[in-house]
């Protein structure tokens, strides 16, 4: 796994679940980047563990932007019908970002 620091926008309302494997929040992050000038957006699923969970729960919501610090975790899926490659970060820290709004930027 790989370290990694992105800042973004929560796309999707954070979800908390508590199973028989413990607590975990996670919510869909988009990063707005340029390539070669032009505008893109990388997607990743954002994952918190344990204390992490109970803070993404009470402190975030879709529509803030932050900056996340964690380790990357490419997995490969397959439901029979579909496959794909998925991009998640189990988060270690997030942090509310104050982000100045540009013109074109989402």
């Amino acid at each position: 796994m790989s370290n990694v620091n992105v800042k973004g926008l929560i796309a999707t309302t954070p979800r908390f679940v508590r199973g028989l494997s413990g607590e975990y929040s996670s919510f869909r992050l988009a990063e707005a980047i340029q390539i070669n000038g032009k505008h893109a957006i990388n997607w990743f699923t954002i994952v918190g563990e344990k204390e992490m969970a109970n803070q993404i729960e009470t402190s975030f919501a879709k529509g803030d932007r932050v900056s996340i610090k964690g380790e990357l975790q490419i997995i490969d899926w397959d439901n029979g019908d579909q496959n794909g490659t998925a991009v998640q970060i189990i988060a270690t820290q997030i942090k509310m970002t104050k982000a100045v709004r540009r013109v074109g930027a989402f």
